[in-house]
């Protein structure tokens, strides 16, 4: 795509965001003095999965644990999180405790089983910025201990050895502990359970006779990883967060070009009743939060998001698209069939889950994903 079709784009998308505040009721009032407006539907001329890079770097939660789910199968999660505070403290008193504060704040599988939480060394420095799903730190060979809890339980209070307060006391005290230390590995010892933890509210606690330190966590990530594919009803697909699992797929306009476009959604079916029946005890969370974007190809092949437009489930919980800038795009692209090459549904990294959902594919009877278009019949 060269520079001129961007800046055409980008006037586009001003032109259409300045000129209305609701994308369902764009020009109505002037349909309704030329006629009743026209609803095409439009099918997928194109549809694939694909898999995306999901960035886990310095989101809102860790995961920990693996879980083995039998219609998704075998998924596992390593957390890592370091931790850093304030030169020089605590006092000059001997460090007598050192504990990991964990707040668990999601749970993926098994809800009744007693989990093993095991914490490793991480051994170099990293940066968690766009760190990705598939990125793993190097971590000692053993953990420094291993600490048992229920996936209910609000608090985490997780003893450090004395051999961990004898290594870095030194270091905590002046003005080294950033370098020396790089931070611990989550892991869980059994395949019962994805579990996550608040990184806001992760802390390194140090105790000494008069005195308590809390060092925060300042840096997280989430390497995830799929051993097993999953076994999935027919004409369904899954989008799943976490591992990377997504689709894409393109409409033909050649029906509609030049036509003046007032209203516009895409709606992708899915199916949720696949999702939420489990075995007892087992949560599979279900995806909630989706984004479609549009996608352009640049002269060299490369992927650029046009438009990001946020999902919404209806009360049949189909996954519903629609905004100004997205309209604005479909108008462009009826006088410029090159605007943009494809859409693609991509899960937020924010949060940071394995949630899934499955969708239907087009060879799903009236389920397919379709484009919703109401056209003003002026110029017909």
């Amino acid at each position: 795509m060269n520079r001129l079709l961007f800046v055409g784009l980008a006037c586009l998308l001003m032109v259409g965001l300045m000129a209305c505040e609701d994308a369902a009721t764009v020009g109505v009032d002037l349909v309704g003095e030329q006629g009743e407006p026209m609803v095409t539907r439009l099918i997928t001329s194109r549809f694939e999965t694909e898999q995306i890079e999901d960035v886990t770097g310095g989101t809102s939660r860790v995961l920990a644990g693996s879980v083995d789910d039998p219609l998704l199968g075998s998924l596992s999660a390593i957390g890592y999180m370091d931790f850093t505070g304030p030169f020089g403290s605590p006092d000059d008193s001997t460090l007598i405790a050192a504990n990991i504060l964990l707040q668990p704040n999601y749970v993926y599988g098994d809800t009744l089983l007693t989990l093993s939480l095991s914490i490793t060394e991480v051994l170099e420095d990293w940066a968690e910025a766009g760190g990705t799903a598939d990125t793993t730190l190097p971590i000692e060979a053993m953990p420094l201990t291993t600490f048992d809890f229920a996936a209910s339980d609000s608090l985490l209070t997780i003893p450090l050895p004395e051999s961990w307060i004898t290594q870095y006391e030194g270091d905590i005290r002046g003005a080294t502990f950033t370098d020396a230390f790089h931070g611990f590995a989550l892991q869980t010892m059994a395949s019962s359970a994805v579990v996550g933890f608040s990184r806001v509210s992760a802390d390194l606690q140090l105790i000494t006779p008069t005195d308590t330190i809390l060092y925060p966590a300042t840096k997280s990530l989430s390497s995830i990883s799929r051993s097993n594919e999953p076994v999935l009803p027919p004409d369904r697909v899954v989008i799943q967060d976490g591992v990377g699992a997504s689709v894409k797929f393109a409409f033909d306009f050649t029906d509609v070009l030049e036509e003046p476009l007032n209203g516009a959604y895409v709606r992708v079916f899915a199916d949720s009743s696949q999702i939420q029946d489990t075995p007892a005890n087992f949560v599979r969370p279900l995806l909630r939060d989706v984004f479609l974007q549009a996608m352009a190809l640049t002269d060299e092949g490369e992927e650029v998001v046009l438009i990001s437009v946020s999902g919404s489930l209806d009360e049949h919980g189909n996954l519903r698209f629609s905004s100004n800038a997205m309209r604005t795009l479909l108008q462009g692209a009826f006088f410029e069939p090159d605007l943009f090459d494809h859409f693609r549904l991509f899960p937020p990294g924010d949060a940071n889950s394995i949630n899934p959902l499955l969708i239907h594919t087009p060879t799903s009877t009236d389920k397919e994903p379709e484009a919703l278009l109401t056209l003003s019949p002026s110029g017909r």
